[in-house]
């Protein structure tokens, strides 16, 4: 189980980049009406639509990734593989979103639903990595998650 679970963040980090590189500009199709689809969508700013200018999200992405990536081989014997997991979908999505920054100077989203702004792929990946920490977390009842 541990295994399959391990390949999961990969497998999905590589699906996001052909999603990303196939899906020509301006272009895009729904699966249902025009509320749920494929759409190319260029996101110049950062979650949310905050916008900050390209050299300092990269840098700003470049410094996060660099905490999680040291904090994740320092804390490494320490976690269990739910932690683990969840930070390797955080590290996936947020490369993912790196390189198209610094290839294009932008995000590429792609997933549109209904009222939802677009997104993508490694979107995914952060939240629910994000949230599945979060939820692990608050679940822990003596908080015997060791972090540091």
């Amino acid at each position: 189980m541990s295994k399959l679970s391990f390949t999961i963040a990969p497998v999905l980090f590589i699906f996001d980049r052909l999603l990303k590189f196939f899906l020509p500009p301006k272009s895009g199709f729904f699966v249902f009406k025009e509320h749920i689809g494929f759409v190319y969508a260029k996101n110049q700013g950062l979650a949310f639509g905050l916008g900050l200018p390209n050299y300092i999200l990269i840098i700003l992405v470049c410094l996060i990734l660099i905490g999680l990536i040291y904090f994740g081989f320092k804390s490494f014997k320490k976690w269990q593989f739910s932690q683990l997991f969840c930070f390797s979908l955080i590290i996936g999505g947020a490369i993912s979103n790196l390189i198209d920054r610094l290839i294009y100077g932008y995000v590429i989203d792609y997933i549109k639903i209904f009222g939802w702004p677009i997104f993508n792929l490694g979107d995914v990946m952060i939240a629910v990595g994000a949230g599945l920490l979060i939820w692990r977390f608050a679940r822990s009842k003596r908080s015997n998650i060791v972090l540091f």
